[in-house]
């Protein structure tokens, strides 16, 4: 089983400030790729990095086959054909620059959408990318999620991530056209913006097709009060039936422990390739992204894929 996600990449500011540079990737077998990114920089509003960066919000590009995605070529030879970048902002402090690649191998469906509070009626469809979910697309671009409602305004209403099961009509507000597209599980972040440090700037909202996973699975652990730790609240694995939640707090990373630990340390995204390995059988990278509310490090967020 593969996933939506084919490519994962890190992007830092270099020493002087002025430049992204890749800090680490996960390529799979796209090993061209790979080396054709390792030696790149980009400026502010550079390739979809620098745009992300640029514009202090998240980017989708559907289509890479443009000139100001830098590397369409080599995306083309791979097989690559949508990107999202993500700015992890500390406050006004930009963190890093995520950006998540997806492609055509055989199956493309899932969703990566972006979400905005339009200070009058609640978080409204800013872009997404859908794969091959052209109907669920449609209705989703003009739906608006009140505080509280939907995946969007639960994430709008606690500024922290949230998985929800799309069958629960009450947790995802387009549970039926989610499961006639396919869609069963659904990942929230909220995410920071350095033109807006009062309050969560944007929602992210991964979907994930049981049959072409946005991930392999996915955890949310939230830091402790005196910030040493992390307890697990909440994660969805395709090995397992449904999404589990904690009960007791009783699972806990200490800082610096494991890849979610070394992200609660840095304050920065991590990836370990090939960490986990998942049934018995497959190993599979890890990548952990700590989500910020103003300068606070609230929570870190586990893909696995």
């Amino acid at each position: 089983m593969q996933s939506f996600i084919r490519i994962v990449e890190i992007w830092t500011p270099d020493a002087a400030g002025e430049r992204l540079e890749l800090k680490a990737g996960a390529y799979g077998n796209l090993s061209a790729f790979s080396r054709h990114s390792e030696n790149l920089t980009f400026a502010p509003g550079q390739g979809l990095p620098g745009l992300a960066w640029q514009a202090g919000m998240p980017i989708v590009m559907r289509d890479l086959n443009r000139a100001d995605f830098l590397r369409a070529g080599p995306a083309g030879e791979a097989g690559l054909t949508a990107g999202i970048a993500m700015p992890i902002f500390q406050g006004t402090a930009l963190r890093a620059v995520l950006v998540f690649l997806c492609g055509n191998h055989g199956h493309s469906d899932g969703a990566i959408e972006i979400w905005k509070d339009d200070e009058l009626s609640g978080q409204s469809f800013i872009d997404g990318y859908y794969g091959n979910l052209r109907h669920f697309e449609r209705q989703s671009r003009s739906i608006k999620f009140p505080m509280g409602w939907g995946l969007p305004g639960m994430v709008w209403k606690t500024a922290e991530p949230q998985v929800v099961d799309v069958g629960n009509t009450n947790a995802f507000l387009r549970s039926q056209a989610a499961l006639e597209a396919g869609i069963s599980t659904g990942i929230g972040i909220p995410l920071n913006s350095n033109r807006n440090v009062d309050d969560i700037g944007f929602v992210v909202t991964f979907l994930s097709v049981r049959a072409n996973p946005i991930a392999r699975s996915f955890e949310v652990w939230r830091v402790t009060d005196n910030g040493g730790a992390l307890f697990f609240t909440v994660g969805f694995d395709d090995s397992r039936s449904g999404i589990t939640a904690s009960r007791d707090c009783s699972r806990r990373l200490l800082s610096g422990e494991g890849t979610v630990g070394a992200a609660l340390q840095s304050g920065m995204p991590v990836i370990e390739q090939r960490a986990l390995e998942h049934e018995g059988t497959e190993l599979l990278n890890q990548l952990a992204i700590p989500v910020f509310y103003q300068e606070e490090l609230r929570s870190v967020v586990c893909f696995r894929f």
